[in-house]
């Protein structure tokens, strides 16, 4: 039984790009979602341990 090098290194390839390719969507969608609540929020960035002050 031998091992297909080529077609191992295309599958691990594939996969460790799609991985790269994945973190790269989930941060462009944190991104966009951290700006949006930014402009309903007001951007000012008050919490509500900022009342203990």
């Amino acid at each position: 039984m031998a091992v297909d090098w080529a077609q191992a290194l295309q599958i691990g390839g594939i996969g460790f790009l799609l991985v790269f390719f994945v973190l790269a969507i989930l941060a462009l969608a944190t991104r966009l979602i951290s700006l949006i609540t930014d402009r309903i929020g007001g951007g000012n960035g008050e919490t509500a341990d900022s009342d203990k002050e």
